[in-house]
């Protein structure tokens, strides 16, 4: 099984990444994970790079802006830099235990995080809404290349991958078990860790954007170290944390 994330080249992206290539390394499949990289000419406040500097796997691509995300995929596809299948990543999630391939399908995982306003506008969308982590096993590659083209006609990308999924149906499967869970979760039992929403009163990844010189939070490596007390998913991160603070730069 391999692993897909994309990411800007900001201290935003690479401080959540860094951390994620750290929990593969504990894993020992670092290898299976390919990063891509899209470029940035913005202003650069922070500097997380020691694992993507050592890192085997990574597609340095020009920025798409808004479609980086899903054209860095379908770069990745075509090229064959990665092959199904896959699990497809966020920057701000951690890797607890290899993912199981499962059925031929797309497997994703029920978690309803789709804005109000889009799930009003997608009142008659035949399947539960999904989280951030997917499986792709002999998914056609002209799924992703649908999108990209719902995209260019000025379609957000949430849309697009929701109604594009819809009219692929028949190769969706979801509610096999979980495959993602939240920091502050009271067990461990699923692969990955989600933390897009960090632990409410202790931790949000938004405050460590590094957008100006003058920050809301400081340093997000140490904050996530601070955190008491701590569920099973977040003590995980921690330890994630103190791994890539013993490795060598």
């Amino acid at each position: 099984m391999e692993y897909f994330v994309s990411i800007n080249n900001t201290a935003f992206d690479r401080w959540q990444v860094e951390l994620l290539i750290e929990s593969f390394k504990i894993n020992k499949i670092q290898d299976y994970l390919c990063v891509a990289i899209a470029g940035n000419t913005g202003p650069q406040y922070a500097d997380y790079t020691k694992n993507l500097k050592k890192h085997k796997r990574t597609v340095s691509h020009e920025d798409f802006g808004d479609k980086n995300s899903l054209f860095s995929l379908i770069l990745a596809i075509d090229n064959n830099l990665i092959r199904q299948p896959f699990v497809l990543l966020k920057p701000h999630t951690m890797l607890v235990k290899p993912v199981e391939e499962g059925p031929d399908t797309i497997i994703y995982n029920v978690q309803g995080d789709i804005s109000p306003e889009i799930q009003d506008q997608l009142k008659d969308f035949p399947l539960p809404f999904p989280g951030d982590v997917f499986i792709f096993k002999n998914c056609p590659n002209r799924f992703f290349h649908k999108i990209a083209i719902k995209m260019g006609e000025g379609i957000t990308e949430e849309i697009a991958w929701l109604t594009t999924m819809q009219e692929y149906r028949d190769f969706v499967t979801y509610g096999t078990g979980p495959l993602e869970m939240p920091m502050i979760y009271p067990v461990m039992e699923t692969p990955i860790i989600n933390y897009k929403h960090g632990y409410p009163g202790k931790f949000q990844r938004i405050h460590y954007r590094f957008e100006r010189a003058i920050q809301f939070g400081g340093d997000p490596h140490k904050d996530i170290l601070q955190i008491d007390p701590t569920p099973l998913p977040t003590e995980y991160m921690q330890e994630v944390v103190k791994s890539y603070q013993k490795a060598k730069s």
